[in-house]
């Protein structure tokens, strides 16, 4: 359940900016604040991330992983009075399977098959990774005004550029091989190979994530439906928009998601503006490979109605309401919340508007060349 309490009455003590001053300080600089002293100077037990509410009465949104550790969150921070959410511990959609009430078995599912043309929603898999799969966000259309236009397949980091638990790949990036469906369900037909992704930092708060998102190039003897994703009867398609948005944080707006575990799922955003982090692998009984994600939307699911379950990272999000406008990916979910990283990062930081697409990403089969050729030199630029 989600959990939600004003918490006045906690005596942990208050958090005030090193001069003392707290009228002046914005509600974004009270955050800050609030990170500085939550999770870098000292690390506080169950608190897993930050943001704040909407309303002129501004309050500092503090997530924890369960009700224990509500009484580790100060009353006020920075003269802002806290307000606190119980998320549970939210992991990497594919790292950890998010419901128990019943085993993930689609393997005889149309979107755990081959489909041809292939689409959104899709599972899909690598040949570096081979016990794992994730979701074919979308397959972008060819831009008629680059020589030798190329398709692109989008999806998350963790799921076309991981060489192992928490270990991207290096160059070349074309020895990664994208299977539809993934090697883990039975998948024997390459679809294409791993263009681009922008590296996680784990660890770090003080270098925050916006986006886990990869492209690929599709082969072209690939036929692709551009622009759609499989609809609820896991046969047509509909057509979706590049158009960013994030609409409200209200229950009577829905947004939409196609995944290959649970499907078409709808839903409502409960924060645009979440600073969070994310569990990735758990490398021993003691710990957890994590990563600090910024400006990231949170959604409303429950243990017995998932938007997002293990398998769906890289599901597209879309706004129905506003013409299939693009959301986000979805990457990452707890019990209580689904995680979505914002469509505008992911198209400003992989280049996906047609002037970067032709710009910066065509210069890097040349080198991939190379390092097929001469594998030594990989090896001696450390890549």
């Amino acid at each position: 359940m989600f959990f939600l309490t004003t918490i006045s009455f906690v005596t942990a003590g208050d958090i005030n900016s090193q001069d003392g001053s707290v009228e002046s300080l914005t509600i974004n600089q009270a955050v800050n604040i609030a990170k500085e002293q939550l999770f870098i100077k000292e690390e506080v037990e169950g608190i897993n991330g930050l943001s704040w509410t909407d309303d002129e009465a501004y309050k500092i949104i503090v997530y924890v992983e369960s009700e224990e550790y509500i009484k580790n969150v100060p009353s006020t921070i920075a003269g802002y009075e806290t307000e606190v959410k119980v998320i549970g511990q939210v992991w990497a959609l594919g790292t950890k399977q998010l419901s128990k009430s019943k085993p993930i078995d689609m393997m005889y599912g149309p979107r755990w098959q081959y489909r041809n043309p292939i689409c959104g929603g899709l599972a899909i898999g690598t040949n570096i990774y081979l016990n794992y799969y994730g979701t074919l966000c979308v397959v972008t259309e060819p831009d008629s005004q680059v020589t030798n236009p190329e398709n692109y397949i989008l999806s998350c980091a963790h799921v076309l550029a991981q060489r192992k638990r928490g270990v991207h790949v290096t160059r070349p990036y074309s020895k990664v091989k994208v299977y539809q469906p993934a090697i883990l369900q039975g998948g024997l037909h390459k679809i294409g190979y791993l263009k681009d992704y922008v590296k996680l930092n784990y660890y770090n708060i003080s270098r925050p994530n916006n986006i886990d998102a990869a492209i690929a190039v599709l082969y072209d003897y690939q036929d692709a439906e551009y622009n759609a994703v499989l609809g609820n009867n896991d046969k047509t398609t509909y057509q979706i928009k590049y158009s960013c948005v994030t609409p409200p944080a209200s229950p009577d707006v829905f947004i939409r998601k196609s995944g290959a575990t649970t499907g078409v799922k709808y839903s409502w955003i409960t924060d645009k503006h979440a600073n969070l982090k994310v569990c990735y692998y758990a490398l021993n009984q003691t710990e957890i490979l994590w990563a600090w994600f910024e400006d990231v939307i949170l959604v409303y699911q429950s243990k017995h109605n998932l938007f997002v379950d293990a398998g769906d990272s890289g599901s597209f999000v879309d706004y129905p309401d506003g013409g299939n406008s693009f959301v986000g990916i979805a990457f990452a979910g707890s019990d209580d919340v689904a995680v979505v990283c914002k469509s505008s990062y992911i198209i400003s930081e992989l280049g996906l508007n047609k002037k970067a697409k032709s710009r910066s990403l065509n210069a890097i089969p040349l080198f991939e060349k190379i390092l097929d050729r001469f594998p030594l030199f990989e090896k001696i630029l450390n890549l």
